[in-house]
C-alpha cells in the first residue's frame, strides 16, 4: 500500500498539486490498506505531495475506533470538543487542492468557506485505481472463479418449485462458504416476465417451462466479481432466440477490446449487433462498467466516453435487452484489458444454457 501513496505523490509533484482530500472509504483502503468504519463525523485522508499523508478522524474510544500508524500515513484524531471540518481545514496549506468527488456537498462547502479556496475535482486517485496491479488482478480472478462456481451451483438448483428469493438466499450462502468475503452486491434472480423488467428476488416460482437470469458476484480480499448467466427450457424458443442475439453482441464487444480503443468504441460494437436485429431500442443501459474494490468504479462502457483503454483496466461487458412485459436477456463477463486484446475472467459456459 505504501507504494500506492508514493506513486500518487509522484503524480502530484508532476502536476504541481500539493494536497488531495480523499473521502471515499474505498479509495482510503486502496491507498493505505486501512478499512475505515462508517461514521457520522467527518473523516478523510489528506495526501500531501512532500510529507506523510494524514488520516483525520473522530476518536471514539467506546467504539474502539483506533487505527494503527503505517508507513507514509500519520493518524490524526479530534475529539467531541472540536469541529472536525475546522480541524481538518487547518491542515490545508496549499492554494491548489484536489477534492474527492464523493465528499458530501455540506463538508466540501464548509471546508471551502474556512480556507477560502477553489477546489478542483480529484482525477489522480482514479487514474491509479483504474489500472490494476498483479495482486489486484489475482484477487479479481479469484472473485470471478468463486462467482463462476456459484453460477454453476445456482443452475443445479433451477428446479420447478424454487422461488427467486429461495435461490437468492442459496447463492448468498454458497458464496459465504466458498472463501469469499461475501457478495459484491445483492444477487439478482429473475424468472420469466421479471427478466423483461430486469427486476426480481420475489416469491415468483420456477416452473417446468420457465427461464432464468442470474446476476451475481463474489467479493475476494475486497475485490469484486460480477457475472450474469441465463438458463432455459427448450420450450423457451423466443427467449432463446433473443438470448443468442444478445450473446452475439457480448462476443462482438469483447472481440473489439484492446489497449488504445475507447470505451465508446466497445459500446458501438455491442449496439451494432443489437441494431442489426432490431432490438436496440430495448437496450436501456451502458454496455458495462469498471470493476475493482467497488462494483461500479469510475468509467462506464458507453457512448460519449472517449477515454482510451489501457492495459490493466477491468470492466464488465453486459449487453441487455428488456422488452417489458414480454421477454428479456443479458449476458455478462468481466474482462481484463491487454495490449492486443483482452482476457475474459469468467469461464462459465455461455452456450450450455439448457436445463432439459
Amino acid at each position: 500500500m505504501k507504494n500506492r501513496i508514493k506513486k500518487l505523490q509522484e503524480l502530484m509533484i508532476k502536476d504541481g498539486i500539493k494536497q488531495i482530500v480523499v473521502y471515499d472509504y474505498m479509495s482510503i483502503f486502496y491507498l493505505t490498506g486501512i478499512k475505515t468504519k462508517p461514521t457520522l463525523f467527518f473523516q478523510a485522508l489528506l495526501v500531501n505531495s512532500n510529507k506523510d499523508a494524514e488520516l483525520v478522524y473522530y476518536y471514539i474510544q467506546r467504539y474502539n475506533l483506533v487505527y494503527k500508524n503505517i508507513e507514509n500515513v500519520k493518524m490524526v484524531t479530534y475529539s467531541q470538543y472540536e469541529d472536525g471540518v475546522d480541524f481538518f481545514a487547518k491542515r490545508i496549506s496549499s492554494s491548489k487542492v484536489l477534492l474527492d468527488k464523493k465528499i458530501p456537498l455540506g463538508f466540501a462547502s464548509a471546508i471551502q468557506n474556512k480556507v477560502n479556496l477553489t477546489f478542483e475535482l480529484d482525477y489522480l486517485v482514479d487514474s491509479i485505481r483504474e489500472i490494476k496491479d498483479e495482486q489486484e488482478i489475482n484477487y479479481i480472478k479469484e472473485a470471478s472463479k468463486i462467482s463462476d462456481d456459484t453460477i454453476f451451483y445456482a443452475k443445479s438448483l433451477l428446479k420447478p418449485g424454487i422461488s427467486e428469493k429461495q435461490l437468492q438466499e442459496a447463492i448468498i450462502d454458497f458464496i459465504k462458504k466458498s472463501g469469499a468475503d461475501g457478495v459484491s452486491f445483492t444477487p439478482f434472480v429473475m424468472f420469466d416476465i421479471d427478466v423483461s423488467y430486469n427486476s426480481g428476488n420475489t416469491d415468483r416460482v420456477f416452473t417446468k417451462n420457465s427461464y432464468a437470469m442470474i446476476d451475481l458476484g463474489a467479493r475476494y480480499k475486497g475485490y469484486c466479481g460480477d457475472t450474469t448467466r441465463m438458463y432455459f427450457h427448450r420450450s423457451n424458443v423466443e427467449e432463446v432466440k433473443l438470448y443468442k442475439q444478445v450473446l452475439e453482441a457480448n462476443m462482438a464487444a469483447i472481440a473489439s477490446i484492446k489497449e488504445g480503443i475507447s470505451f465508446e468504441d466497445v459500446d458501438k460494437e455491442d449496439k451494432k449487433v443489437l441494431n442489426k436485429y432490431g432490438i436496440l431500442d430495448y437496450n436501456y443501459f451502458p454496455t458495462g462498467h469498471s470493476v475493482g474494490l467497488s462494483i461500479h468504479e469510475l468509467d462506464y462502457v458507453m457512448l460519449n466516453n472517449k477515454k482510451l483503454l489501457k492495459e490493466g483496466m477491468v470492466f464488465s461487458v453486459e449487453p441487455g435487452v428488456y422488452i417489458q412485459g414480454k421477454i428479456g436477456a443479458r449476458v455478462e463477463d468481466l474482462v481484463l484489458v491487454k495490449k492486443n486484446g483482452c482476457e475474459v475472467l469468467n469461464h462459465t459456459s455461455k452456450e450450455d444454457i439448457f436445463l432439459d
